[in-house]
């Protein structure tokens, strides 16, 4: 699949009502049985969904904190035992 397709497949409405087709076939009966798993699977897409979006929001400035606190530290060792360099 080229990348020309690939773009036409997901800007495609159709594909999106496709998949709402399977997945409402799916989900009907399980809830109409009275399982528990439409919850469960409710709970993990939220708990996924929140964890990337904070990640994506947040995750590079904690990746940046740690990192100079590490070059920092770094420093302050180099500074009181000298720096050998690799060997």
């Amino acid at each position: 699949m080229g990348v020309g397709d690939f773009l036409l497949k997901y800007s495609n409405p159709s594909f999106y009502q496709a998949k709402m087709t399977n997945m409402a076939s799916y989900y009907k009966p399980i809830v109409r049985s009275g399982s528990v798993t439409p919850l469960w699977h409710l709970f993990v897409f939220t708990g996924l969904t929140m964890v990337t979006a904070k990640y994506l929001a947040y995750g590079h400035i904690g990746a940046a904190a740690s990192r100079d606190e590490k070059e920092k530290a770094l420093a302050e060792y180099r500074e009181k035992h000298g720096h050998v360099g690799h060997h």
